[in-house]
């Protein structure tokens, strides 16, 4: 079987991430344990092993993926345990909404020290990531114009697949 897998409308599946490293895992690690230090929350074991399953996935992940996910590998973890993780985990800044998913859900994923902004399929729901300096620069004089300077942002484009479109056509 081959490893070069495709989306529905044949398009190859974008890349995913790579996983943190362990020096990165124990980052997020101390980043956990002093967060909820100051916010008087216990560190717990199953509050860790729900961070590191979210934390190893890396990706775009909506709440319920993610109970999947800590389900699977930790049967006795409850749905409710793990959202009120996630909140934690987004608090703490080591996990950030992102976009929405076509069905409305919040995505995640970890913050990224390389500024990207992302690209929605419609068609089958899959994020795609880039970086476009002429948009970044662009955002920059658009903020200035308003009298703003841009401290940050959050760019998504939906759109209908063009490999999905030509599919389509060439079956007519």
């Amino acid at each position: 079987m081959p490893d070069n897998k495709v989306l529905p409308c044949g398009r190859p599946l974008p890349a995913a991430s790579a996983p943190p490293t362990l020096q990165k895992m124990n980052t997020y690690r101390e980043e956990l344990k002093q967060f909820l230090a100051t916010e008087n929350l216990k560190f717990t074991e199953q509050r860790w092993n729900i961070a590191k399953i979210i934390l190893q996935t890396g990706g775009h992940l909506d709440a319920q993926e993610m109970v999947r996910r800590v389900k699977k590998a930790h049967p006795s973890i409850g749905a409710a345990t793990v959202y009120r993780n996630i909140k934690v985990l987004c608090d703490a800044g080591i996990l950030e909404p992102t976009h929405q998913s076509i069905d409305g859900r919040d995505v995640y994923e970890l913050p990224d020290e390389d500024h990207h902004d992302h690209i929605l399929c419609i068609d089958c729901g899959e994020v795609f990531e880039f970086n476009n300096e002429k948009i970044e620069s662009l955002q920059v004089k658009v903020a200035k114009d308003f009298g703003f300077n841009l401290t940050g942002h959050r760019h998504m484009i939906h759109g209908a697949c063009d490999y999905l479109q030509k599919k389509k056509s060439s079956h007519r």
